[in-house]
């Protein structure tokens, strides 16, 4: 069965694989996990990448085929084995991915786990040109033409359309699993569009992250300078709209400490944004400028630092406190507090928070500060420069396990 209505089929691009049949997906039966096919398929996606000098220049693309590399995907399937051993799984069937517009590979990471895990899988991308996108499907375009993979070619479907009520609510009513990237708007529309009762629903709405720095642990410039290279990595891809891009940077240790170390690293940053300065246009930088007018003006105990251009811009707050993360527009504006311990990080947080960049800051001392906080957010703790690098654990779900069903058997 295609759209219920042939009107709204016309509305429908398909575009990969190219004369694909929407009602051969929607008929799919789960499958197993990890099969020799989807397996085959995702290496053969990681090393057409690889293999493809055009798309040296999306480092995204690059770390994309990088984490969906044979080995890694071996290990996933050893994993995921060694801790569902003699227990049956399969994929929950047929399963609709509403990609966002704003990071252009975060949504195919889901994509190809879901197809490991079994699933059929329909992907609605976003109407909003960009080139990363546009070689990503032809990447996918080429290998689903491809005879060997004429299975997956028939669990895969790649569209676009403009935003659509109507189109939307006839996907969700034949589907058995929706998987869901946006703001939370986005999220909150599309799941209260009808559904089968038994449909679940995996959703990656408005998060936002932040760096942790113990300025005790820098001890000289070149400390600083190879700090800032693997922060800016990890904020400037995307324009910072990544929700794993830290926006506010928390500094523990005696104040004159951290000044002396701050000054260090945002005049650095100053310099290494350099390189990401194409990433932003006009508007930001004024829209920048209009998110910390408001913030200072809001009545926060709060200034605005001078830096050397307008790739980082900087708002100082003098407590800590609830961050107005509302105010928050991305593209180089950054929040700064200083913390006495880790313990004060506590009124930092909310529910939206989600990954910790940390340095200088013991895996000890981040089990003490989580077992004894009863924290809002955080899902995950990593090192600088690891901020984009995807987990099949995000925003606190195991996706293997999200993404399958276990038939229970007691006899």
């Amino acid at each position: 069965m295609i759209l219920q209505n042939s009107a709204l089929a016309t509305k429908l691009e398909i575009l990969a694989p190219v004369g694909a049949s929407l009602s051969t997906v929607l008929g799919s039966s789960a499958a197993l996990p990890f099969s020799e096919d989807a397996i085959r398929f995702v290496q053969g996606f990681s090393k057409e990448i690889f293999a493809n000098r055009n798309l040296k220049q999306f480092p995204e693309i690059i770390a994309l085929a990088h984490w969906m590399r044979k080995a890694n995907i071996l290990t996933l399937k050893q994993k995921f084995e060694s801790e569902t051993t003699e227990r049956f799984f399969l994929g929950r069937g047929v399963a609709l991915h509403i990609a966002p517009a704003n990071v252009d590979t975060i949504f195919l990471y889901s994509v190809l786990l879901s197809l490991l895990a079994g699933n059929a899988n329909i992907v609605r991308i976003s109407t909003r040109k960009s080139p990363a996108l546009d070689a990503l499907v032809t990447v996918l375009q080429d290998l689903l033409s491809q005879d060997e993979f004429s299975k997956i070619a028939a669990r895969l479907l790649i569209v676009r359309y403009e935003r659509d009520d109507h189109i939307n609510a006839d996907l969700c009513s034949q589907v058995d699993l929706r998987v869901l990237w946006g703001g939370d708007q986005t999220v909150k529309s599309i799941r209260e569009i009808p559904t089968r009762p038994a449909t679940r629903d995996v959703c990656f709405p408005d998060r936002w992250s932040l760096a942790v720095i113990n300025a005790n642990s820098i001890t000289s410039e070149a400390d600083v300078v190879k700090l800032v290279k693997q922060f800016a990595n990890d904020v400037y891809w995307f324009g910072q709209n990544a929700c794993s891009s830290p926006r506010a940077v928390a500094w523990l240790g005696d104040v004159e400490k951290v000044r002396s170390i701050s000054s260090l690293f945002w005049s650095a940053l100053t310099q290494e944004a350099i390189r990401f300065q194409d990433e932003f246009g006009a508007v930001d930088y004024v829209n920048k400028l209009i998110s910390q007018s408001h913030v200072v003006l809001d009545g926060y105990d709060a200034s605005m630092l001078t830096t050397g251009n307008n790739l980082v811009s900087v708002v100082r707050f003098s407590k800590s406190v609830s961050l107005p993360m509302d105010q928050h527009n991305g593209c180089g504006l950054f929040y700064e507090v200083c913390l006495e311990d880790l313990s004060d990080l506590r009124n930092v947080l909310d529910k939206k928070s989600q990954t910790v960049c940390s340095y200088g800051v013991s895996k000890q001392d981040w089990l003490a500060f989580l077992q004894e906080k009863q924290i809002a957010g955080i899902d995950r703790v990593v090192p600088f420069g690891e901020a984009l690098t995807f987990n099949s654990v995000w925003d606190g779900m195991d996706l293997m396990r999200e993404f399958t069903r276990e038939i229970a058997i007691s006899i």
